[in-house]
């Protein structure tokens, strides 16, 4: 009595670390998700405890994560129903620029207002993320996220765009849009112009807009020459998989393959989103054996696209019986119907 009690190096690391995620993640207070993750990378003798009783270091890393996803999106949901009255500024202000700059807004696609309209948050950090807003905060103005087909390029813009709307970004990127250059409309629509002056008038409305972040998908070496000779003072974020293109001007962000870990991340993060829309409710394994049948019968495709996939049609099929609760079995059972093979081949 009178003692005070001793604190271990581990535990007080794993409170630094538990505040620091609780910051991030919106707490007021350290709640135990904040705490659990540091817990287990810091105490040896919790994850002996975890090992011996059979139980998958990743697979609880994973859930937490997936715990705080869900957290992170009900608070988007309460702040979004909260701020009806500011959407009327914002679409005043998306009125005033189809005037001022009518190129711009008919060959773009708002990405920041899309994020915006579907409520739906993506929480997975990447370090391809980071790098990005290091580089925009140190005074960059192009930015070139490179790498092969279904790495995840198009899930970072996303992610980009939500973190922009939750004002979660250096200060040369707050209350920007993310426009979208759409390549189809630029090809096919006005073929009388060239396509090499469509994109100088869009480059001049974007100046005249001031509050906007160009975005091009697989941008082809003859559009980037003219966005690096033109767009030098003009926010740019482009993405390609070709190899051995020169991004003169640009800082270039390698986007490396997802692990296994960040995949199931991945698509927990469209999960909530489901289970939204849905009113049903997924399992771990519902994640597992959706990512697993997504990599192993669908592998032309993106893994956490098809995965997505196989969740909604999973929510769809489970509609017609009592139970909302999507365990791993139900999901197989769900591919087996798509693939015609039996589910307890693919539940293995």
């Amino acid at each position: 009595i009178g003692n005070k009690p001793k604190i271990s190096k581990e535990v007080r690391q794993s409170l630094i670390e538990g505040y620091l995620i609780a910051r991030d993640n919106g707490h007021e207070h350290i709640h135990i998700l904040d705490l659990l993750a540091p817990l287990l990378n810091n105490d040896g003798t919790l994850r002996s405890v975890i090992k011996n009783l059979q139980l998958s270091i990743d697979s609880i890393e994973n859930s937490i994560a997936w715990f705080l996803m869900q957290d992170k999106a009900l608070m988007a949901k309460y702040y979004n129903h909260g701020g009806k009255y500011l959407n009327l500024q914002k679409k005043a202000r998306l009125v005033a620029s189809a005037v001022a700059t009518p190129v711009l807004e008919h060959f773009t696609v708002d990405l920041t207002e899309k994020a915006r309209q579907e409520h739906k948050e993506i929480f997975i950090g990447r370090r391809e993320l980071e790098d990005i807003f290091q580089f925009f905060f140190v005074g960059k103005k192009q930015v070139v996220l490179s790498g092969d087909e279904g790495v995840g390029k198009s899930f970072i813009i996303s992610a980009v765009a939500e973190k922009i709307i939750n004002d979660d970004v250096p200060k040369a990127l707050r209350q920007k849009r993310l426009l979208l250059l759409d390549n189809e409309k630029i090809k096919n629509e006005g073929l009388n112009i060239a396509i090499d002056k469509k994109i100088l008038i869009i480059l001049q409305e974007a100046r005249i807009d001031k509050n906007v972040i160009l975005c091009v998908k697989d941008v082809e070496e003859k559009i980037w020459q003219i966005l690096s000779e033109y767009a030098s003072d003009i926010l740019l974020i482009a993405t390609s998989a070709r190899q051995g293109v020169n991004f003169a001007g640009a800082q270039v962000v390698e986007v490396d393959r997802p692990n296994a870990n960040s995949l199931i991340k991945m698509l927990a993060a469209e999960s909530i989103g489901i289970e939204e829309k849905y009113k049903v409710y997924f399992y771990y394994q519902a994640l597992e054996a959706a990512l697993y049948a997504a990599q192993k019968y669908f592998a032309e495709t993106n893994a956490v696209e098809k995965g997505k996939e196989i969740l909604t049609q999973a929510a769809i099929d489970i509609s017609r019986q009592t139970s909302r609760y999507i365990n791993g079995a139900f999901v197989a059972k769900t591919v087996s119907a798509l693939i015609g093979e039996p589910y307890t081949k693919i539940l293995k």
